[in-house]
C-alpha cells in the first residue's frame, strides 16, 4: 500500500510539473481568458447533462450538444498546449462517442460522464490556482535592465479603434496557431506550412470565433486534407503542403478564407462514416 501511495504521489507530482511547464509558455491574459471560457463551456455541458430527456431521440440530441462543446474546449486547450486539460476532455469526448454507438440510450448512461465532469472541474480549479501562483511569481521577478534606444528599434504602438482596442488583436493568436500547426503535423506525420494574413483586421468581438474556426479547420487539414509526403510526391506535389488563412473585409462584412493544397475529404469516406453513425 505504501509503495502504491508513493507511486501515485510521484505521478501526481510529475503531472503537476508538466502542467506548470506547459502553462509557463502561455500568455497570462490568454490563459485567463481560456480558463474563463472553458469554465463557461463546462457549465453549459453540466446544464446539458441535467436537461430532462424521455426518449432515444432526446438523448441523442444531448450527445450532439455535449460533443460540440467538448470538441471546442479540446481544440483550444490543444492549441495552447495545455495537454492535461485536453486529455481529460478527450476522455469525455470518447465517452460521448461510445454512447452514440449504443442502440438504445437511457438516463443512467450519462452518470459516468457526470463523475468525469466533476474531475475535470476540479482539475480546472487546480490549473487556475497554478496560473495565479505563476503570475505572482512572474510579478516578483525584477524587470530586465533598460535597453538603450540605439540598441533596438522602437516597436510601433498598436492603434486603437472602436472595434479593436489597442493591445488586443487577433495577431496575438499567431504564435499559438503556428505552434498548433507544428504539433498537428508532427502528430499525423505530415509536413505543411501555415501562412496567415489579415489577422490585424479582425474586430475584437470576432477574435474568439475566428480562433475556434481556424483551430477546427487546421485539425481537418492535418487529418484529412494534407497528404503524407510520399503520397504528395506520387502526385507530383511538393513534399511540404501549404495551408493558408486570410481574413479580409468584404462589403459591409468580413470573410475568413481557409484553404490547403491537399486532397481534401474523400466523399466516399464521409458517406461511410455517416452510414456507420446512422446504423
Amino acid at each position: 500500500m505504501l509503495a502504491k501511495e508513493l507511486q501515485e504521489s510521484q505521478e501526481n507530482a510529475n503531472a503537476q510539473l508538466d502542467m506548470m511547464l506547459g502553462m509557463m509558455h502561455v500568455d497570462p491574459l490568454q490563459l485567463t481568458s481560456f480558463l474563463d471560457s472553458t469554465e463557461t463551456g463546462l457549465q453549459l455541458i453540466n446544464a446539458i447533462l441535467k436537461e430532462p430527456a424521455r426518449n432515444d431521440g432526446e438523448f441523442r440530441k444531448k450527445l450532439n450538444g455535449l460533443f460540440r462543446e467538448l470538441h471546442s474546449i479540446k481544440g483550444e486547450s490543444s492549441a495552447l498546449n495545455l495537454m492535461s486539460i485536453a486529455h481529460r476532455v478527450h476522455a469525455l469526448e470518447d465517452m460521448v462517442s461510445d454512447l452514440k454507438k449504443k442502440a438504445e440510450l437511457s438516463g443512467s448512461d450519462f452518470l459516468p460522464m457526470v463523475l468525469k465532469l466533476d474531475e475535470l472541474l476540479a482539475h480546472l480549479r487546480g490549473v487556475r490556482e497554478m496560473a495565479s501562483r505563476l503570475t505572482t511569481l512572474k510579478d516578483t521577478v525584477p524587470p530586465p535592465a533598460p535597453v538603450e534606444a540605439s540598441a533596438a528599434p522602437a516597436r510601433p504602438k498598436a492603434v486603437a479603434s472602436p472595434d479593436r482596442p489597442a493591445g488586443k488583436s487577433a495577431e496575438d493568436l499567431s504564435p499559438t496557431l503556428h505552434a498548433l500547426a507544428e504539433r498537428l503535423a508532427k502528430d499525423h506525420h505530415k509536413r505543411f506550412k501555415l501562412t496567415m494574413t489579415g489577422l490585424s483586421e479582425v474586430p475584437t468581438s470576432y477574435i474568439s470565433t475566428v480562433k475556434d474556426c481556424v483551430i477546427q479547420m487546421l485539425r481537418n487539414s492535418a487529418v484529412h486534407g494534407i497528404e503524407a509526403s510520399d503520397v504528395r510526391r506520387a502526385h507530383t506535389k511538393d513534399d511540404v503542403g501549404v495551408v493558408r488563412v486570410d481574413f479580409r473585409k468584404s462589403g459591409d462584412g468580413f470573410e475568413l478564407v481557409f484553404e490547403d493544397d491537399g486532397a481534401g475529404i474523400s466523399p466516399d469516406q464521409l458517406k461511410a462514416v455517416q452510414c456507420a453513425s446512422r446504423s
